[in-house]
């Protein structure tokens, strides 16, 4: 999976951590940009790319 979800992301990011799965498949992954910054993004275990926020919040997915 850590190959899929690398793909999507930008070149100056690394994944830092990863939240549980909610029982819908969606979880939120903790990304730290090369200047330091953190972002959250939504993401799906059924979909390589980034889902919506919406989804991760209706899904009740805990951020790592």
């Amino acid at each position: 999976m850590a190959a899929l979800t690398l793909a999507s992301l930008p070149a100056d990011a690394k994944v830092v951590a990863e939240g549980k799965s909610s029982p819908g498949g969606f979880y939120w992954q903790k990304v730290q940009k090369s200047n330091g910054s953190i972002q959250y993004l939504s993401r799906s275990t059924n979909d390589s790319a980034i889902q919506k926020n919406a989804k991760c919040d209706g899904a009740k997915a805990a951020k790592p």
